[in-house]
């Protein structure tokens, strides 16, 4: 693996004023790729683990059955349930598949799974714009994004294609706008990076179920040897 990559971002609206040069380490700076693979087994481990919880039905009609908050309450019980043995096995086969370029013993992958749960008329969900390294993340991670369901329409994924300078990260409100929509199918992931000013909304007609996880050149476990885990040969 190489040693690091030097990014430069030129000047623009949503660069900032400055042109701004920033090492995202060695992993691919992604701006926003979209790759398919086949997600069968995370939507089994998410079902079974929902159905022990009280909830049998298709992701995309959780919204039949629970409000908002009781949504939150299960997004989080898949994100804690996420670190058993079966999850990770399901993971790892999907993380493969997506980006078969890489080298997997030279990168971990975060330890806990962020499930995500969005119904609508949802209010305590959605997530407003950001990036990544704006909230803490370090910019040698990745973002890794799979849609367990498919969403469109205002259940897509909001993306501004480009890299926001690490000193720009923050107060990103009034960016939505500028924001692209990437509607995807149950299936599909999306490979960006910290730097990448995101957001999500409350869909209009069925449940948004999707999986945020990020990684990272394997030097990450000095920094939080408990927070990322290897991702196992096959």
């Amino acid at each position: 693996m190489d040693e690091g990559l030097e990014l430069t971002l030129a000047p623009g609206r949503h660069l900032g004023p400055q042109c701004t040069s920033v090492s995202l380490g060695p992993l691919p700076p992604w701006d926003v790729e979209r790759r398919r693979v086949d997600v069968s087994g995370l939507i089994a481990w998410a079902r079974d683990t929902l159905r022990a919880a009280g909830i049998d039905d298709e992701l995309d009609r959780l919204h039949e059955h629970i409000d908002g908050k009781r949504a939150a309450e299960l997004a989080h019980h898949l994100t804690v349930a996420s670190r058993c043995r079966s999850h990770r096995d399901a993971l790892f086969e999907v993380l493969r598949a997506a980006i078969p370029a890489l080298v997997w013993s030279e990168v971990v992958v975060q330890s806990t799974s962020h499930f995500r749960i969005l119904i609508p008329g949802d209010t305590r969900s959605p997530v407003p714009p950001h990036t990544d390294h704006g909230i803490g993340h370090p910019l040698d991670e990745r973002n890794v994004w799979i849609a367990l369901t498919d969403a469109r329409g205002s259940a897509a994924l909001r993306v501004q294609p480009g890299f926001r300078p690490p000193a720009d990260a923050w107060g990103l409100a009034d960016d939505d706008d500028a924001l692209v929509p990437y509607e995807t199918s149950a299936g599909e992931v999306l490979l960006f990076t910290p730097l990448h000013v995101h957001a999500a909304r409350a869909p209009e007609t069925q449940t948004r179920v999707s999986i945020d996880v990020r990684i990272a050149p394997h030097t990450a476990v000095l920094r939080h040897p408990t927070g990322y885990v290897a991702v196992e040969a096959r």
